[in-house]
């Protein structure tokens, strides 16, 4: 993850946290494989990662189940789920008036 991301994900790992679950943050810009051996030896259940062209691709294609963060397009092998822009902004109306 970028440092921009792990500020934007942090609120909510909180609920990790609180339920000692452990999670591990990897800096995703770093050689490929040197990423490979780093997630091979974590062995996680699971990847949380943002939309960065090709190294998203590289990510699904280890095979660990994986959500992709911030982005409207579908990834195969792997969940996307984004922001409603939609409904932010008909909450920003009503709020707004």
């Amino acid at each position: 993850m970028s440092e921009v991301f792990v500020r934007r994900l942090s609120p909510s790992l909180a609920h990790f946290v609180r339920r000692q679950l452990d999670f591990r943050i990897l800096s995703i810009h770093r050689p490929r494989k040197e990423l490979r051996q780093a997630l091979e030896s974590i062995r996680p259940a699971a990847l949380i990662t943002e939309w960065l062209p090709e190294v998203t691709d590289f990510l699904l294609g280890l095979g660990y189940p994986t959500v992709v963060a911030d982005t409207d397009s579908a990834h195969p092998g792997g969940f996307a789920v984004d922001v409603d822009d939609w409904e932010v902004g008909r909450q920003a109306a009503r709020y707004f008036p």
